[in-house]
């Protein structure tokens, strides 16, 4: 009985060594705090805006260099105009160690219309990132306006050339002032999500402002769109 015993106790005191140099052997995952909100003033001078994040994803050759590129969109869910809006990335590693702080980027839309969206697009060099991107964090905030700059888009047309796509239509300034660098964007989502975005600025020739009623044809190639849903639209403001 007491050689039982003994086996026993023996068999007991091997398992909870073998335990705790499992536990130093392996240690626990890092656990990741979620990053501290940016602040913005309580004054109204300020409004976030929510983020709704598309696609992110490496591109390049290892050997002549690569970049990060992050696209999404900012939605403007007040009731008034805002513009200016600015979008802040923060990038962590797989350990949650903040490697990368971009804050000084914008979305596409100079001015945003009230519950309406922007599309916006970041790229960096990868070699400027000290450390392997594994996760974001993106706010966005802008600055409340009036809506004396607005414009639409007559006419609009829409055709395939290849991979690519041929757009085109009149675009008009509808507010109560000159639509100032007046610009035409495209946003390429695939299932819902932002894939890609850019903007082209209209011909004015010398001049910068688009005088309330008027309007300027526009013809544009977007390059490899043919493959997603296209959104086609203006933008006032500089």
């Amino acid at each position: 009985m007491k050689t039982e015993l003994k086996i026993a106790f023996t068999t007991i005191t091997l398992a909870i060594l073998a335990c705790n140099i499992l536990s130093l052997a392996t240690p626990p995952p890092p656990t990741l705090q979620p990053p501290p909100t940016i602040a913005i003033p309580d004054d109204g001078s300020f409004v976030r805006l929510e983020v709704i994040e598309g696609d992110t994803r490496i591109v390049g050759d290892p050997t002549e260099g690569q970049f990060l590129i992050i696209t999404g969109e900012v939605v403007n869910n007040t009731d008034t105009w805002v513009k200016a809006p600015q979008v802040y990335i923060r990038i962590y590693d797989a350990s949650g160690n903040l490697i990368r702080e971009e804050a000084e980027f914008f979305a596409e839309r100079s001015r945003i219309p009230p519950h309406s969206t922007s599309a916006f697009r970041f790229t960096r060099d990868l070699a400027k990132i000290e450390g392997e991107p594994a996760s974001q964090v993106i706010e966005a905030f802008a600055i409340p306006t009036d809506d004396s700059q607005q414009a639409v888009i007559d006419n609009l047309q829409t055709a395939p050339d290849g991979n690519h796509l041929q757009v085109s239509g009149d675009f008009k300034s509808t507010g109560t002032e000159a639509c100032h660098v007046p610009r035409v964007i495209v946003t390429l989502r695939s299932g819902g999500k932002v894939m890609e975005s850019d903007n082209y600025l209209i011909d004015l020739g010398n001049d910068l402002d688009l005088p309330p009623g008027e309007s300027v044809h526009f013809d544009e190639i977007v390059n490899d769109a043919a493959a997603y849903d296209v959104t086609v639209e203006t933008s006032c403001g500089a």
